[in-house]
């Protein structure tokens, strides 16, 4: 029988009677209503021990009895349901303790696995926060109210109802900063480290050292300001892993450059007068020894004075404050005198500038007058006179100095008369002209019969722009340019088709095209001979001429050929035609004379199907159908067209295709 439920009572169902007998299943009695793993504290009511192994709901009933002076003056009774469920393993876990050195806040995880759906419950160990104390979210970031130890708490529920709770200790003591410096720069001397780190709360207690250094059989130090030899030069990343006695433990990682000898910069070789006195300087970290004692104020000066009256080589020594020592030397050239040319006279055109670049030994110059230059206190200034100017230089070295002119001529360009644009008829030649110089260079030279003179004669044959470069001899030598565009005008004159045919007395349409003005010959037959579409009335044949012009006065002239039948209006046919494409009787048409349009012209093969249709006047078929020639044979064909009278001319024949 299930332990958790007691057996079907033998007697009537509840209400039970007074004293009826309630019957447990084995190990399970009213005193141990859990089983035997689970007892009451009959003084203080506490029920502990171990949950029975079978899973259920659990009925205890729980009297406590209240006496007076030994009397029993009542009992008060408690029915609690218990439910005893399967709980996986350990699902709340936290880190054996938190240290916090960086900021007051901490965003806090379960370090278990519980199952999908388990509800958590975080208390801070912080009451000073408040509600903030206390959160649901199974990532929880808190922010304490003040520095030192705080208990956490974090209790999981998974789907079921089991519990978990685990605590853990979270040390605040933010503000700790590591921190280290290095003295010294060469291999195989002694650098000295010193540990800055500062804390805000504790004292700082433990160095751990690494020096990067695989090839020096000591590579760590756990002192707080220790030594080290580098043999190598190179880079190395030195780290210090530090702690302060509030547990607080960080690591800092820096480069720490190792060089062969100690950096030294010198002053650049260079130059005095005689009379004058030079500083030299040694620039670096250590103590400084110069050679030879030559003129020279202090040898253990890093910048010392010389006055040398020869050239001199000097010599310097650095040493730092760990015995490294690095060597250099500096040139003083000494000059008795400063040597200056400022260089030709020269030329250049207006509106150009010009570097000057005089030949000199000086350290210092002054150029003059200073509004033409670009700078007036650099060796090479570009200079932009307007008009012809002399420039002067003054060269110093210290105090020696010595000075030269230089003149620079400008000339301007060459002047020239604007040239025009020009217009010309097709086939006529125009001449061009510039003038201003005393060479000229024309672009391009097509159309030109000599590119090189003033004065060409271009005949192009269409519009052209041409340019012109002219040299002068007044000093400057670049060339001005000048261009002119010359229009060709071109007038096509057409009269209409080279031959057309009428019956006599049939009124003829011209149309000519090309032109502003008009002007036929010769004037018989025609209605008007100065329009573009006169009406001729004629009895034999004729040969127009149709001459056109446009307002440029370019003109040009066509012809057109009318040839009269003295027969009726009608359409003409050959009886047989050969399309072999040698230019002579490819093509079968009608011939219209008289003819104002053509209604249908239809050719039948002889199944009766069309094979060739067209409304086109001097339409014809070349003896295909769909792309592919046919074979000789007879064709029907059929046509109808309307005369200039308006009379309509219906004609049927054969033809025969011969190959």
């Amino acid at each position: 029988m299930d332990a958790t439920k007691p057996n079907p009572p033998t007697i009537p169902p509840p209400p039970f009677e007074q004293n009826a007998v309630l019957i447990y299943s084995a190990g399970y009695s009213g005193l141990s209503p859990m089983g035997p793993g689970v007892t009451i504290d009959a003084a203080t009511g506490i029920i502990s021990g171990i949950a029975p192994s079978k899973l259920g709901t659990y009925v205890v009933a729980v009297v406590v009895n209240e006496y007076r002076k030994g009397i029993l003056i009542g009992a008060t009774r408690k029915e609690l349901h218990i439910d005893v469920a399967s709980c996986q393993s350990t699902v709340a876990a936290l880190m054996s303790k938190y240290i916090m050195c960086d900021a007051f806040s901490f965003t806090f995880k379960n370090e278990g696995t519980p199952p999908t759906g388990s509800t958590y419950n975080w208390n801070f160990g912080d009451p000073a926060t408040g509600a903030n104390n206390f959160s649901s979210s199974p990532t929880p970031t808190h922010l304490y109210s003040d520095t030192g130890v705080f208990k956490i708490n974090l209790k999981i529920t998974v789907p079921g109802g089991c519990e978990d709770s685990v605590s853990s200790l979270a040390y605040i003591y933010p503000g700790f900063f590591p921190a280290f410096t290095s003295n010294g720069q060469c291999k195989n001397t002694q650098i000295q480290f010193f540990d800055k780190t500062q804390t805000n709360y504790g004292v700082v207690d433990s160095w751990a050292w690494n020096f990067d250094d695989a090839t020096y059989p000591s590579n760590i130090s756990t002192l707080q300001n220790p030594q080290h030899l580098f043999s190598n030069s190179g880079n190395y990343n030195v780290s210090l892993t530090v702690g302060n006695s509030k547990g607080c433990i960080k690591t800092i990682t820096k480069p720490v450059v190792i060089k062969n000898k100690p950096d030294l910069t010198l002053t650049n070789d260079t130059l005095i007068c005689s009379i004058d006195t030079l500083q030299l300087n040694a620039i670096g970290n250590g103590n400084a020894f110069w050679t030879p004692d030559y003129n020279i104020n202090n040898q253990n000066n890093v910048s010392p004075l010389v006055s040398p009256d020869a050239p001199t080589m000097y010599y310097v020594t650095l040493t730092d404050a760990l015995g490294c020592k690095t060597f250099d030397s500096v040139f003083v050239d000494v000059k008795q005198f400063v040597t200056i040319e400022a260089g030709r006279d020269t030329g250049i055109c207006a509106g150009d500038s010009y570097q000057l670049n005089p030949i000199s030994d000086a350290l210092q110059y002054q150029w003059s007058p200073v509004p033409f230059l670009d700078k007036g206190t650099i060796k090479n200034p570009i200079a932009n006179p307007t008009v012809t100017t002399t420039f002067y230089v003054i060269g110093n070295i210290g105090k020696c100095q010595s000075t030269d002119s230089v003149k620079i001529k400008v000339s301007f360009y060459p002047p020239f008369a604007g040239i025009s644009d020009t217009s010309l008829c097709l086939g006529n030649s125009v001449q061009l002209n510039a003038t201003g110089g005393i060479m000229y260079s024309w672009s391009p030279a097509m159309f030109l019969n000599n590119p090189n003179i003033p004065n060409p004669i271009a005949k192009p044959s269409r519009s052209i722009q041409y340019v012109v470069a002219i040299l002068d001899s007044s000093g400057c030598l670049k060339p001005v340019f000048d261009t002119v565009v010359v229009r060709v005008e071109k007038v096509i004159a057409d009269a209409g088709p080279r031959d057309t045919s009428i019956v006599i007395n049939q009124p003829l349409q011209l149309k000519g095209t090309g032109g502003l003005l008009y002007l036929w010959s010769p004037a018989r037959g025609l209605s008007d001979i100065n329009i573009f579409n006169p009406i001729a009335l004629l009895n034999d044949d004729i040969t127009y001429v149709l001459t056109t012009s446009a307002s440029s006065g370019c003109f040009a002239t066509d012809t057109i050929s009318v040839r009269v039948y003295k027969v009726a209006p009608g359409l003409y046919t050959p009886n047989a035609f050969t399309p072999n494409r040698d230019g002579l009787n490819d093509v079968f048409k009608p011939i219209g004379i008289g003819i104002k349009q053509i209604n249908y012209f239809k050719i039948f093969d002889r199944w009766g199907q069309i094979i060739f249709s067209s409304t086109q006047q001097n339409a014809g078929w070349d003896g295909t159908f769909k792309g592919r020639s046919k074979d000789a044979a007879v064709f029907v064909w059929m046509i109808e067209g309307v005369d200039y009278l308006d009379k309509k001319i219906v004609q049927k024949g054969t033809v025969t295709l011969i190959r």
